[in-house]
């Protein structure tokens, strides 16, 4: 659960994770299977600097491990596609639009590209996957640093699932004023309709001045939260 936290105090970061039964084949083909928090995720000191002012901060987005051949065409839709979906939620949920707004229907477009079974448990997690907890109180919010490392399997050279491993910083004005980090993977699959997401592991802490993500003390005191593909907890 997101708890309100001083900006002078760190707070644990919340953890949660739900990936789908499709997930776990996917995830031991790309070697994915260690938790959120290990050296293969996005390093925030591979983001340039954020511009100064409210300018917007681009995403930083490469393509990491791929299990199998991608040519140079194909490569580079699915890292346009992944990030497209990844960038909507990332703007839906935290740092697009107006604010303050508090009320959970305000978020639903950080949900669309999700499958419809994994939507219903991101429902469920919307605390952590959104800024729904602090919306109420928050009058503005900008991004310092958006990091995405697309992870690609594709066996006989056609891409049929990714991992996009996330990074997002943000810092939020108003009544509540504090930095908070989100990162983790998102678990996607081609479909008709374009990619979706159908599984997550996300965790969300609040920095203090001067913290550096990543560091030992911020990332030993996470909170788990482990479901199968059922959404039930194990």
């Amino acid at each position: 659960m997101i708890r309100r936290a001083r900006s002078t105090t760190s707070r644990p970061a919340t953890r949660v994770r739900r990936l789908a039964a499709a997930a776990v084949s996917a995830a031991l083909v790309l070697g994915l299977g260690a938790c959120s928090g290990d050296d293969d995720e996005p390093d925030e000191r591979d983001s340039s600097p954020s511009a100064a002012g409210d300018a917007p901060v681009p995403t930083r987005v490469s393509i990491g491990r791929v299990a199998g051949e991608l040519d140079a065409r194909r490569r580079a839709e699915v890292k346009a596609s992944v990030a497209e979906v990844v960038d909507g939620w990332i703007d839906a949920a935290y740092v697009g639009g107006e604010w303050p707004r508090g009320d959970f229907a305000d978020y639903s477009d950080a949900l669309r590209d999700f499958t419809p079974d994994t939507k219903r448990r991101a429902a469920r997690d919307r605390r952590l996957l959104t800024n729904v907890a602090i919306g109420d109180r928050v009058e503005s919010v900008q991004a310092t640093r958006r990091v995405l490392q697309i992870d690609v399997l594709a066996p006989g050279g056609r891409p049929v699932g990714a991992t996009a491993r996330v990074l997002v910083r943000f810092r939020t004005d108003g009544d509540v004023r504090r930095v908070d980090l989100v990162r983790g993977r998102l678990m996607l699959t081609p479909t008709k309709k374009g990619w979706k997401v159908f599984g997550y592991d996300v965790s969300r802490s609040t920095l203090t001045p001067g913290d550096k993500p990543g560091e030992k003390s911020d990332r030993g005191n996470e909170k788990t939260g482990t479901t199968n593909g059922k959404g039930e907890r194990r």
